[in-house]
């Protein structure tokens, strides 16, 4: 009896581990299978911001390996998964129109972006000032806009930026302020 009732069991839950082992393979289908079955909007824009985290993830990967060796297909490749990324903090913002670090999230990969359209400098700024008025005292916010900033060729505002995002606290900003903003000694 009891036996029987143990091995039917078993058999069971071997059975339903193996149906779900197929959306084990790697973080990004678990966390698009995770999308899916979410039911309500907290839990699809957490769902989503992870999924976009994971696709942001593959594409700086694919972007840096790009660079690297001067891939122009791998860097194409790579703005898919930005482009996917995107999408995923879209859905963030429609689901949680407050969740902070998806503008910053989302402004990096615009300002990774910009300098191969420049249309993408307006929409990386406009996340990071986003991020920055939803909390105003996370450091990293500025650290992020001092990057874009440098990229677009303003090291003033940069500068500015990162002893913001210094004063507040970032443990990288110190570095950038060191290696792009020392005034030359008389």
């Amino acid at each position: 009896g009891l036996a029987v009732v143990l091995l039917l069991y078993v058999g069971f839950l071997m059975n339903t581990s193996h149906r779900q082992s197929k959306y084990w393979i790697d973080s990004d289908v678990l966390l698009a299978r995770t999308v899916i079955l979410s039911k309500t909007g907290p839990a699809k824009a957490l769902a989503h911001f992870y999924h976009g985290n994971i696709k942001q993830g593959i594409a700086e990967n694919k972007y840096k390996q790009g660079q690297i060796t001067s891939n122009e297909g791998m860097v194409k490749n790579a703005f898919a998964y930005y482009r996917e990324a995107i999408s995923d903090y879209d859905s963030v913002i429609k689901y949680n129109p407050g969740h902070m670090l998806t503008y910053s999230n989302r402004g990096m990969i615009y300002g990774t972006m910009y300098p191969y359209d420049k249309k993408y400098l307006e929409l990386a700024n406009a996340d990071f000032n986003k991020a920055i008025s939803l909390q105003a005292d996370y450091a990293d916010n500025y650290y992020n806009k001092g990057w874009l900033m440098f990229v677009a060729g303003d090291k003033e505002a940069a500068c500015e930026l990162w002893m913001t995002a210094d004063a507040k606290g970032s443990v990288v900003a110190k570095q950038a302020l060191l290696q792009n903003c020392q005034t030359p000694k008389p």
